[in-house]
């Protein structure tokens, strides 16, 4: 169906919705999000789904990672070509370089690369989070350049009133050990936080070792009633091994194996950040974030064709002003917002002939610089009842200077996007939402340079989408949330195995749906789970109808809480995968074929010592309770395994 008549059909089905009012005392005071609109909104009045997880989900899930954790949030998934380091996130029906299609911010500020590297999920300790907020869908008014999938906004804590401590160990298998500690103090005026976290892992397979570690120092001070000054510091150093691929026999026959040993991977850099907000009872806010990040990369990348070896540099700097003020036209209660985001980026790469660096074989610089004005409007005509637009213009340039003398050149680009939703509080507890966006991402440094050719002539991704989406959140007991959603895609970019270079696909076309719940029907039981559901595929070209590889067109998950006395919780869960395609299967389907689904049960026994009036607690989990061999990622029929059983052991304590 095209994308207007699915509007137009969904509009007039909604207008014909029964609308039941409430006043503003009526409304619960339900979890307050700043990821949907960049300002505090009411989470049943935001356009979006967005499922939040907070500081008590986290220390009762018992998991000791950020991925680890949001595996288990409806329509995210990751698959990995070595270790968690490297983790690549996917949201609404993306495979190959989805990382690039999804929004990654700690407290609002972006951390995407600029290059094909996922980020480094290492380097932001749990110990540090205050909050997650996922939001399902496209944002690119509010946050630019690939936030198509989906947002996912890191909420770091800052100091609270007091004195503040908090250690926690873990023990688990594949010679795993970490330290988490925290320490603030703050009051009304001002206050700080610092926390570390110590990591080493063996890792499950052979060659995947892991070593990390990450401080953060994040603070406030308080110039009088309205003004909020928040200087922050974090420093991160991972190493890692990459053990390479398996064939389909290797992973048969040992998926721990490795044919390599001398893979490895290391990555370092601090990001200094200062954010000065002004808020005058909400009516008024002003927000000047500003940020300088540096971070250097070394790879040492086996395959079957040899090794290579990279070292890159990047520095960075970003402002992202925004003025938010609440207005009355006509007696209509009405907000306006304006943003500027900035961002200046110098990064070089070198390629190297062997491992000690001696051999020089290319050496490349980029600077990509953009600007980007956005603004979004807000009406309610009506207290339940609440229209929002929004319009963003992103200019970016990116220059190519290659001291080999091939490779050169630059690239301006110019790209829209446009967004429209209404937002119905169909009673105290409901809430439903349609919303219609356009969409843009601008190509990786590295991808608009493939084998020392400049490509100028590779295209922005863009993309059209149309959402519904329905909430209901009455009270502790029981919390449901779905939205189904169409998005098209117009030159998607691909990596071409016969041309050798990165290139921009043929139409692409994704229908989906994804769902989560929560019910606690006794004070002692509580049902969780979650499905996403996507049919992603070639809308036209040469694979016109075929699906799109590395997405699985089903995912599920569901979890059981038994609270029983003395603190103890009992625990247990399950995520099941569907079969997806392994990008050769569109080329050689006889060879490559696809991935099969599995299901991984998981297990965690959590005590929340009553004599130490809640401070200390332990938790035990068990993962992959089957011991399944699975590899969620298959590349041209090359195997990557996860890990097989693995048990973790937390104590942690709380002051």
């Amino acid at each position: 169906m095209p994308s207007r008549t699915l509007c137009a059909l969904i509009f007039s089905v909604l207008l014909c919705l029964p609308v039941v009012t409430t006043s503003a005392d009526e409304i619960p005071e339900n979890r307050y999000v700043v990821t949907a609109t960049r300002e505090e909104a009411d989470t049943l009045e935001t356009p979006a789904v967005i499922r939040v997880i907070t500081q008590d989900d986290i220390a009762a899930s018992g998991k000791t990672s950020l991925i680890s954790l949001l595996e288990d949030t409806a329509g995210v998934s990751f698959k990995s070509f070595s270790t968690e380091a490297q983790s690549q996130i996917a949201m609404r029906g993306f495979g190959d370089n989805s990382f690039g299609r999804v929004a990654i911010l700690v407290d609002g500020k972006k951390i995407n690369n600029p290059d094909m590297a996922g980020i480094n999920w290492l380097s932001i300790p749990l110990a540090a989070i205050e909050r997650i907020e996922v939001l399902d869908g496209p944002a690119a008014v509010t946050y630019g350049s690939g936030a198509i999938g989906g947002v996912i906004n890191i909420i770091t804590r800052g100091g609270t009133p007091g004195l503040t401590a908090e250690a926690s160990l873990s023990w688990g298998s594949f010679d795993t050990k970490e330290a988490l500690l925290t320490g603030g103090w703050g009051s009304e005026r001002a206050g700080f936080l610092v926390s570390a976290d110590l990591l080493h892992s063996g890792g499950y397979r052979d060659e995947t070792a892991i070593e990390s570690t990450n401080i953060h120092l994040g603070s406030y001070v308080a110039f009088g009633d309205f003004l909020m000054v928040k200087p922050a510091l974090s420093w991160s150093n991972v190493s890692f091994e990459l053990p390479g691929g398996l064939t389909k026999e290797q992973d048969k026959q040992d998926p721990t194996q490795s044919l390599f040993s001398d893979g490895k991977g290391d990555e370092s850099g601090w990001t200094v950040s200062l954010s000065t907000n002004y808020d005058r009872d909400g009516k008024l806010t002003v927000d000047l974030p500003l940020e300088y990040l540096s971070r250097q990369r070394s790879a040492d990348i086996p395959s079957s064709w040899g090794y290579s070896y990279y070292d890159y540099n990047q520095s960075q700097f970003s402002a992202r002003p925004r003025f938010g003020i609440d207005i009355a036209p006509a007696g209509l209660p009405s907000r306006i917002t304006v943003g500027l985001d900035g961002e200046y980026c110098q990064y070089s790469a070198e390629q190297w002939g062997e491992a000690e660096r001696t051999l020089r074989l290319s050496e490349y610089e980029f600077i990509q610089s953009s600007i980007s004005p956005w603004l979004t409007a807000r009406l309610s005509p009506t207290e339940a009842l609440i229209l929002q637009a929004g319009f963003r213009l992103h200019w970016n340039q990116l220059e190519t200077n290659s001291a080999t003398g091939t490779g050169s050149g630059d690239t301006d680009s110019t790209d829209t996007a446009f967004e429209g939703s209404i937002s119905w509080r169909l009673s105290k507890a409901v809430s439903l939402h349609v919303k219609g966006n356009t969409l843009f991402r601008i190509p990786f440094i590295d991808e608009v340079l493939t084998y020392g050719t400049f490509l100028d002539h590779l295209e922005s991704e863009r993309g059209w989408n149309t959402e519904i989406g329905i909430k209901y959140m009455s009270d502790e007991r029981l919390s449901l949330q779905a939205v189904f959603y169409h998005l098209l895609m117009e030159d998607e970019i691909a990596y071409n195995m016969q041309t050798m270079r990165n290139e921009n696909l043929d139409r692409t076309r994704r229908w989906g749906l994804t769902a989560d719940g929560k019910w606690q029907p006794l004070p002692w039981f509580l049902l969780s789970g979650n499905l996403s559901w996507v049919h992603a595929i070639f809308d036209a070209g040469i694979h016109e109808g075929e699906n799109i590889p590395l997405v699985p067109s089903l995912t599920a998950g569901g979890s059981l809480s038994f609270f029983l006395p003395q603190g103890v919780t009992l625990g247990a869960d399950i995520t099941w995968t569907g079969e997806t395609d392994d990008p050769g299967s569109l080329d050689m389907p006889d060879v490559y074929g696809t991935i099969d689904s599995y299901a991984l049960l998981g297990a965690q026994v959590h005590w929340k010592v009553p004599q130490a009036d809640g401070k200390l607690s332990v938790t035990a989990r068990v993962n992959n309770i089957l011991d399944l061999t699975v590899s969620p990622l298959v590349y041209w029929g090359t195997y990557y395994p996860a890990a097989g059983r693995s048990f973790t052991l937390n104590a942690a304590y709380r002051y």
